[in-house]
């Protein structure tokens, strides 16, 4: 049976879990945090370690392409699955990766997890809430804006402190899994 949309806007579990999946992707986004010490660690031109931007964007593009197709073959909840996944494992690779040419890997995936998780997100919590759409909307959306600064403002501070950056950004990475 289909499912009936609230008669108000609640937080539920799907909207609970469509904000954290939203949280998840900012530890994709925030590549560009930690740039300066991959760069120093692997001994990396600018344009080398900009790259790790450009293969996110190539992973955002390749979900442009197949992403709507591979969505409508396999169903919202599997793709969602698979989004989720796939911003794991990339965050993982990059985190963990021992060589540039592997946290590249990592942000290629991070990048097609990322867009299909876009893709999916505003359809999911639409259908969800109906009318009080725009309300879980504007809910679920400054979620990840405050994930966004807590997650730069503690990798920020674990780097001033001397730590590395990748047991925190990877331990942030799972909180939000």
């Amino acid at each position: 049976a289909p499912e009936v949309a609230p008669s108000r806007f609640r937080w539920d579990r799907l909207t609970y879990a469509s904000a954290v999946g939203y949280a998840v992707l900012v530890c994709a986004l925030s590549i560009g945090v930690v740039l300066g010490e991959l760069r120093e660690q692997f001994r990396l031109s600018g344009v080398v370690a900009a790259l790790h931007g450009s293969t996110f964007g190539i992973g955002l593009l390749i979900s442009g392409v197949f992403g709507v197709r591979a969505i409508d073959r396999v169903g919202r909840r599997t793709a969602m699955i698979i989004a989720v996944s796939l911003i794991g494992v990339g965050v993982t690779v990059f985190v963990l990766g021992p060589a540039w040419p592997v946290t590249l890997a990592g942000t290629v995936m991070s990048g097609i997890g990322g867009a299909l998780l876009v893709m999916l997100m505003p359809g999911i919590i639409s259908d969800h809430h109906g009318e009080h759409r725009a309300a879980a909307f504007a809910a679920v959306n400054a979620v990840p804006g405050a994930v966004g600064v807590a997650f730069a403002l503690l990798i920020g501070a674990a780097i001033a402190t001397g730590w590395s950056w990748r047991i925190p950004y990877l331990g942030l990475t799972v909180v939000c899994l």
